[in-house]
């Protein structure tokens, strides 16, 4: 799962696998309705199987609520359910920073602290790799302007361009490329 980008990030195939989530994947990729439906219909039948195994449902309902955003539901509700039956720290950590990368992708207030909390309760879990692929996009994601009201869903790729710009424009960095100079031509 370590590198997972948001093009690759494919919910049925990574909750088949059965592994741990991974903390620095990007979970909020924006879903039309069609497949938002399927990925709920997906995670409500894992969940009834793995309540039959006896084995943890929390990945099934993490991706149940990442369905339920996308189809339009109040999150807040599934949001403090998964955070009262989160049973490790890992758990937590990913009930925040998906919350958050949730938040981000409709530009919707909260987002920064919750990723804040994501990931320092991930902090104590992550290796080398995961720790600066999250320091460096919740570094990125800082430079965005969050509202009280959604903003149309946006991607990762999105998101971290848009950063990128405001974070350009304040430091006052210089074009892309410089002006031509005709110089040499004058003679």
């Amino acid at each position: 799962m370590a590198g997972v980008t948001e093009a690759e990030f494919d919910w049925p195939r990574l909750l088949a696998a059965g592994r741990p989530l991974a903390l620095e994947a990007w979970y909020a990729t924006p879903l039309d309705a069609a497949r938002a439906a399927a990925l709920q219909e997906l995670a409500r039948r894992g969940q009834r199987e793995a309540l039959l195994a006896g084995t943890d449902g929390f990945p099934w309902r993490l991706a149940e609520w990442v369905a339920d955003f996308w189809l339009g539901h109040d999150p807040a509700l599934a949001r403090q359910s998964l955070a009262a039956t989160a049973t490790d720290r890992r758990q937590q950590a990913l009930v925040e920073l998906v919350d958050g990368q949730l938040r981000a992708s409709r530009h919707l207030q909260g987002a920064s602290e919750a990723l804040r909390r994501g990931f320092s309760l991930a902090l104590p879990l992550l290796e080398a790799r995961a720790y600066f692929i999250l320091l460096r996009r919740h570094e990125l994601l800082a430079e965005l302007s969050f509202q009280a009201r959604p903003a149309p869903p946006a991607t990762l790729a999105e998101l971290l361009t848009e950063a990128r710009v405001i974070r350009g424009l304040r430091q006052g960095s210089p074009p892309a490329r410089p002006p031509a100079s005709h110089d040499d031509t004058l003679g």
